[in-house]
């Protein structure tokens, strides 16, 4: 007998994760993207439970003054874009590119040349030379990960110690940087 409940409760938890990742087709809008283009799908109600599984986030401030504050308003704000986002990975890579592109666009420091945000191992060439650091952390469920967010000055490096994609990693930078692609460094002079 007890060789049987096991392998119910075996099956019963590898079904359960694929009916809660059923799509449900009359519930889902697309999200777009400024240029038009669709950038993901919603479905606000899982399929198995009837609750909204939304990502959903906090930040904490690790620097100090204005660009903190505004990196930590920007993150804010983000979190509020996509928390409709029922896929992790989804509102894993809108969170990092919706972040680095809204703290470029809202930068007033000639002296920030980029911004990144990173949920992995790095190194600052200078660490000194950075602005508006944030730790931001993403939720969704029991799924969570965390993210460094700043500005980075010139002349600086960022150098990633394990992969990039967006759901780990987004900069936005100006021409006083270059991204090596095949390492997921950024140099700034």
């Amino acid at each position: 007998m007890k060789t049987f409940t096991t392998a119910v409760l075996f099956s019963a938890a590898c079904i359960a994760p694929m009916v809660s990742a059923a799509p449900v087709a009359d519930a889902t809008s697309d999200l777009l993207r400024s240029d038009g283009i669709t950038a993901a799908r919603l479905s606000p109600v899982d399929a198995t439970t009837g609750l909204a599984k939304r990502a959903k986030g906090s930040a904490r401030k690790k620097g100090g003054g204005d660009a903190a504050d505004v990196v930590f308003d920007i993150i804010q704000n983000v979190f509020s874009l996509v928390g409709s986002l029922n896929d992790w990975n989804s509102a894993r890579e809108a969170f990092t590119k919706k972040t680095t592109a809204d703290m470029m666009a809202r930068n007033r420091d000639p002296a920030n040349v980029a911004a990144a945000c990173y949920n992995k191992g790095y190194r600052l060439q200078n660490p000194n030379n950075i602005a508006g650091l944030n730790s931001a952390t993403l939720t969704q469920g029991l799924l969570h990960t965390d993210y460094d967010c700043m500005y980075l000055r010139a002349p600086n490096a960022f150098w990633t110690d394990a992969e990039g994609g967006y759901i780990n990693l987004s900069y936005t930078y100006t021409n006083r940087c270059n991204f090596d692609g095949d390492t997921g460094d950024l140099t700034c002079n």
